[in-house]
């Protein structure tokens, strides 16, 4: 039987060691970013651009997949809502109109409509169908600076419960997980580090995790998630930390 997952920020950070550890394993990859640098010649990996920014492109980029899909066999199918952005860190009255919109859109909006869709596209399969939304320790602890940060990642756990509560009325309906990875060795923790005190008062503990070998390889954390996505004895709507910082 076919697999097929599609992974949202797959051109870097932990959705590019995601679009690698689904790809090992036997699974048809859509990695889905605003670039197309992979630069390698996997036959099981589709890039596929688009601008998360933007709802209507967000929206038919899942039509435009699950055409490409057909009608094959599919034994397994995932969603992996892993994109993200921090925005302007420091107090919210120094964001911008375009930039609340900017973080909103991509952390959440973009999120919830490829849920929405994924879904609905998915009734008719006779398959596994999992959704698993990456969310952070910024859900449930304010940070100084991270407004939005911290507001759409609730909001992401919260979607999470909502859609597993839905889906749990069905007949074969959709599992839905949410995933905290911990503090990952990323260009979001290089952002972090090159932010100021004064816009963000956490900003010593990230330089301390850096400077103290204690940031997550993003391919170890991809491993865990992709564990998590295959445990049967986690249930839909549980939030799952693979932290280790």
């Amino acid at each position: 039987m076919n697999k097929i997952a599609i992974i949202t920020g797959g051109s870097k950070g932990i959705g590019e060691a995601l679009v690698n550890v689904y790809g090992k394993n036997g699974y048809k990859v859509y990695s889905l970013s605003r670039t197309l640098d992979r630069g390698n010649a996997e036959t099981n990996i589709y890039e596929v651009r688009v601008d998360l920014n933007d709802a209507n492109a967000t929206s038919g980029t899942l039509d435009f997949i699950f055409k490409d899909i057909g009608d094959i066999d599919i034994g397994k199918i995932v969603l992996i809502n892993n994109a993200g952005t921090l925005g302007n860190i420091g107090p919210l009255e120094k964001s911008n109109l375009s930039q609340i919109q900017s973080v909103i859109n991509v952390n959440f909006t973009a999120a919830a409509i490829l849920c929405a869709k994924f879904i609905e596209k998915a009734q008719k399969l006779n398959a596994e169908k999992s959704i698993v939304n990456i969310s952070s320790g910024a859900a449930t602890r304010a940070y100084f600076g991270w407004s939005l940060y911290c507001s759409t990642k609730a909001a992401i756990e919260m979607l999470t419960q909502c859609i597993a509560k839905e889906q749990n009325e069905k007949t074969n309906g959709v599992k839905c997980i949410a995933i905290i990875p911990g503090v990952v060795d990323t260009a979001m923790q290089t952002e972090v580090r090159q932010s100021s005190p004064e816009d963000f008062t956490s900003h010593q503990r990230f330089m301390d995790l850096k400077e103290n070998n204690l940031l997550s390889d993003p391919a170890t954390v991809a491993v865990k998630i992709f564990a998590a996505d295959q445990d049967q004895t986690i249930h839909s709507g549980e939030i799952v930390s693979v932290r280790e910082n």
